[in-house]
């Protein structure tokens, strides 16, 4: 494994600690008259299957190449800053149990931008969302090993995700994800990293 144990720190401190750096702003976007504490919350569930494909395959080509391996997950997160009515940050935690190929827990942390309006809001409220932290697996993950090395189990999560809800006040998203470990080719790990397509629902509150 490369990377060193403080900058693994340092990532644990921006994802988990920068929400007591700022005071949440009043929410003033979609889905925020639900929020007048002004401190948006959420837990969300999915579950996601591997693609032995790369990021940049997935999201340029669309090529995933599934394979019987899962993933299941359920976290929590809360916006920490307001930019605008356009865009905020928040972090996130979730846990994940892996079936299949892989028998393992992993944690995964994260800070996120989420994007908040779109010109189809009318008909479809829809968020997008890009984060990145620090990713913990039990064990060795097996689908993640390159040239018969162990796969490390320290490596960078990132997750990007679509939600989509009625055009009304509704507290229930759909969400899509790409659910990724990886090794920021060679600077953390030589290993390969994952990729999970996942589906399920986030519940605001």
């Amino acid at each position: 494994m490369k990377i060193s144990g403080w900058l693994y720190f340092i990532l644990i401190l921006l994802s988990l600690c920068f929400g007591g750096l700022f005071r949440p702003l009043r929410a003033n976007a979609a889905h925020q008259p639900l929020l007048e504490d002004g401190i948006p919350r959420s837990i969300f569930a999915y579950g996601a299957k591997w693609a032995d494909s790369t990021y940049g395959n997935i999201t340029l080509s669309g090529q995933t190449n599934l394979q019987r391996s899962y993933l299941w997950t359920v976290g929590f997160s809360h916006e920490f800053y307001r930019i605008n009515r356009h865009l905020s940050l928040e972090n996130e935690m979730n846990i994940t149990r892996h079936s299949g190929e892989q028998d393992h827990l992993e944690a995964n942390f994260a800070a996120s931008f989420r994007w908040w309006t779109f010109p189809w809001d009318n008909w479809v409220e829809t968020t997008l969302a890009h984060g990145i932290g620090p990713s913990f697996a039990a064990e060795h993950p097996p689908v993640e090993e390159n040239d018969d090395d162990t796969a490390d189990r320290f490596l960078l999560f990132m997750q990007t995700e679509f939600t989509f809800a009625p055009p009304v006040d509704s507290r229930w998203e759909f969400l899509v994800r790409i659910h990724h470990r990886s090794g920021v080719f060679g600077l953390i790990s030589e290993d390969s990293g994952s990729n999970f397509l996942a589906g399920g629902f986030r519940y605001r509150f």
